[in-house]
Formats: C-alpha cells, sequence, structure tokens
C-alpha cells in the first residue's frame, strides 16, 4: 500500500513538472498577472487608454463649475436688482403719498393762520432729495465710466431684462410709421417709371420696355440679370422656369428666387439678358 502511495506522489510530481516546462505555462502566468493589474488599475496599457478620458473628465467638471458658479453669481445679480427695483417703487410711492398727505394739511392750516407752514421745511426737503438723486446720477455715471467687459456691463455676461409691453409697443409703432413712409416715398416713385409690355408664349418669357421697339425673349437655360429699382441692387443668375405668374431663377450663390411677372410689369424689378463672360468678350470686340 505504501509502495501504491510512493508511486502515485511520484508520478503527479512528474505530471506537474512536465506542466511548468510546457511552452505555454510562462504564458499563462503572465496572463494571470497582467489581468490583476488590469483588476487593480496598474496596468500600463489602460492607464494610457484612459489618459485622454481622465483629461476630458477634468475639463467638464471645471466647466460644470464655472457654469455653475455663473449662474449662481447672475441669479443674485438679478435678486438684488430686482429687490432695488421694490424698494424704489416702495420709496416712490411713499414719498408721493406722504407729499399729498402733508399738501392737504398744510391746505387747511392755510385756510386758517393765512400762512403755509412748513414751506421752508418742505423746500429744504426736496433740495435734499435733489442732492440725493443727483448722487446717485453721479455714482451711475462713475459705474459706466469703469472700464467694460467685451459683454458691455463690466460683468463676465450680460443680464439681460425684457422690456415692458408699452415700450415694445411703441418700438413697433415706430418700425411700422417707418416702414409706411419708406414704402410711400417708393410707391411715388413707381407712379413715375414708365411699365413694360410682359407677356408668356410656350413658356418664354416676352419683355419690352418702353424705350425698346422689340420684345426680348427670355427661355430656361438663358442667363439673366436682375436690378431691384428700389436699392438699385443686381442679381445675376439663370433663369429655370416660366409660367403665367412668376418666373424661377437661380442665383450664383445657387439659391433660388422667385419673381413676380407683376413686379417685371411696373418697373420694381428689371430684368435683362446678361451674357456669360466669353460671349461679353466677342460682343466687346
Amino acid at each position: 500500500m505504501a509502495a501504491a502511495v510512493k508511486n502515485t506522489t511520484s508520478s503527479d510530481t512528474s505530471e506537474n513538472d512536465e506542466d511548468d516546462e510546457t511552452p505555454w505555462a510562462v504564458h499563462i502566468r503572465d496572463l494571470k498577472r497582467r489581468r490583476e493589474e488590469i483588476e487593480s488599475g496598474g496596468d500600463e496599457v489602460l492607464n494610457e487608454r484612459l489618459a485622454e478620458y481622465e483629461r476630458e473628465r477634468t475639463r467638464r467638471k471645471k466647466e460644470a463649475k464655472m457654469h455653475r458658479n455663473y449662474q449662481i453669481k447672475y441669479s443674485e445679480a438679478l435678486y438684488a436688482a430686482q429687490e432695488r427695483a421694490a424698494d424704489d417703487l416702495y420709496n416712490e410711492a411713499k414719498g408721493t403719498i406722504q407729499s399729498e398727505m402733508l399738501n392737504a394739511i398744510n391746505d387747511d392750516i392755510y385756510r386758517y393762520t393765512g400762512r403755509r407752514e412748513g414751506e421752508e421745511e418742505g423746500a429744504i426737503r426736496v433740495s435734499a432729495r435733489n442732492l440725493r438723486s443727483k448722487a446717485v446720477a453721479a455714482e451711475e455715471e462713475a459705474a459706466k465710466a469703469k472700464k467694460k467687459s467685451k459683454y458691455g456691463n463690466g460683468e463676465d455676461a450680460p443680464i439681460d431684462f425684457a422690456l415692458k409691453h408699452k415700450d415694445i409697443v411703441k418700438d413697433l409703432k415706430q418700425i411700422h410709421n417707418h416702414w409706411k413712409e419708406q414704402s410711400d416715398k417708393f410707391h411715388e416713385i413707381l407712379t413715375d417709371l414708365q411699365t413694360a409690355s410682359v407677356r408668356v408664349e410656350h413658356g418664354h418669357l416676352h419683355v419690352k420696355r418702353s424705350d425698346e421697339e422689340e420684345y426680348v425673349v427670355f427661355y430656361p437655360g438663358v442667363r439673366v440679370k436682375l436690378t431691384s429699382e428700389f436699392t438699385g441692387e443686381p442679381f445675376q443668375g439663370t433663369l429655370t422656369s416660366v409660367n403665367a405668374i412668376e418666373v424661377y431663377i437661380r442665383l450664383l450663390d445657387d439659391s433660388k428666387t422667385r419673381v413676380y411677372l407683376k413686379h417685371i410689369r411696373n418697373g420694381r424689378v428689371s430684368i435683362e439678358i446678361f451674357p456669360f463672360a466669353g460671349e461679353r468678350k466677342k460682343e466687346d470686340k
């Protein structure tokens, strides 16, 4: 029995020695060692691959902190501005009500005594209030004179305040009046313009201006030049299609525009054939 156990032990030992001597045994040990390094976070390749993500994480955390500080800073500034507005409203109302009550009392006293008491005191209060207003205005001017940031308010970013409804309506009315004034001027100019004869036949545009004897034919694919009689701005492009109401033109920047025939007819837009560079050189010769 002892001999059998001895033989078994010796055979196991010999098998372990054979396993250690196999070609892949060392490679397996290296793989196991690297697995442990990866799990512990000490592998060099792992750290190299994570380096870029570490920098990105640091950058994003920094941005998040900066945005948080901005929001806190400007929320506090907005709160302070609203608080000052509320105080100013209260103080103004208080001063108005006090003045009304004091004036009523002074009127009653004047009816009995024939002399207004508190006139000098009132003048003193008015003078003091004017001085305070001048001091506040001076402080605001000094603040405006300070070096401003690129946002224009001396801070890192602007604070936008909504306009009152009456201010918006006032601006819109001014814009409307200006537009109406300019449109009236334009229509006055149109009355002096000579109209053109315009018709469409077989998909071709026929235009004859008052100073021309024959019609100029525009067909899809021809190079044209448009001119706005109101602004004087020229546009060049290629005529793509014609119908009974409008023409479509693809401009040089590859954008597509539409011109109504009535605008060509009443002189608001003029159209002419604009030859290519090679054709212009031949004409010049």
